[in-house]
């Protein structure tokens, strides 16, 4: 490896490339402990969203379900209000339901 300086260039030394080497992983370190840290706490913050979104899918789902039910349940009423505003005109009866 070869070092430009002043428009010189020098062999460096072993020795001198792998204190070059240490200087370099040894800055990468001190900015890696905080990076893993904030990546934890979006991992988890993530999971708690997930989980929060799950939660509330399955509310849907019980509330779809208790929707249909009521559906299915006013269906008779709804056929039966038609049958009697069909008979009412037919009768002349005031103007249906």
């Amino acid at each position: 490896m070869a070092d430009v300086t002043g428009g010189l260039v020098t062999a460096m030394t072993p020795t001198a490339q792998v204190e070059q080497v240490r200087a370099a992983v040894g800055s990468l370190l001190d900015v890696v402990p905080p990076i893993g840290r904030e990546l934890s706490v979006v991992v988890r913050e993530l999971h708690a969203k997930r989980a929060t979104i799950g939660a509330v899918q399955q509310e849907l789902a019980v509330l779809d379900e208790q929707l249909a039910v009521l559906e299915r349940s006013l269906a008779p009423l709804e056929a039966w209000l038609g049958q009697w505003s069909r008979l009412r005109e037919r009768l002349g009866v005031g103007g249906g339901a």
